[in-house]
């Protein structure tokens, strides 16, 4: 007895539908395919034309001059930054260097007695130079004592003494101390 299939119809039905979504849904991936890679030709090509576009601008006279008088204007704006930064490091050398002040020049001149006279004081690098006349040995040794008991002096010492000879009866002579705190 041969058996009857009620549904065969219906199957066959189904496996054709089945075919057709699936030719369906290729044509249209295709077509995808086909239309996003011509928008993209086309995109590049639009691309391009604009590059050609500002290249011709870059390239004309006039703006190739003044990307040279740019050019220019930024290496020397590079120089004068290097100017700056070598500049602001001697200001700030400047700035943290002890300066000698009045109040240092005044110190050492209430240490002078009545008959010695200054010819020259050098302050230079912390070291004070002193340059002087006096009518007697004692007035420098004087001298010399005073200036050991100033709190800003160190190292005080009569380098020569010496007979003056274009003034008859006084003595030349030459101390050096260094400043405390002084290089």
């Amino acid at each position: 007895m041969a058996d009857i299939n009620f549904f065969k119809h219906y199957e066959h039905l189904k496996k054709d539908s089945s075919d057709k979504y699936t030719y369906v849904t290729a044509g249209l991936v295709g077509a995808l395919i086909i239309v996003s890679a011509s928008i993209n030709i086309a995109k590049i090509h639009l691309y391009n034309k604009e590059i050609e576009i500002y290249n011709s601008k870059l390239n004309a006279e006039d703006v190739q001059s003044k990307i040279k008088t740019a050019e220019e204007v930024n290496a020397k704006l590079d120089i004068l930054s290097k100017y700056e930064t070598q500049i602001d490091d001697v200001i700030n050398s400047i700035n943290t260097r002890e300066v000698v002040s009045i109040d240092v020049i005044d110190k050492i001149s209430s240490t002078v007695p009545s008959d010695v006279s200054f010819e020259s004081m050098n302050i230079s690098e912390g070291t004070v130079n002193i340059e002087a006349i006096s009518n007697t040995r004692s007035s420098i040794g004087e001298l010399e004592n005073r200036l050991k008991k100033l709190d800003i002096l160190q190292d005080v010492y009569v380098g020569t003494i010496s007979e003056n000879t274009s003034l008859e009866g006084m003595f030349a002579f030459n101390i050096k101390c260094t400043l405390k705190g002084g290089n």
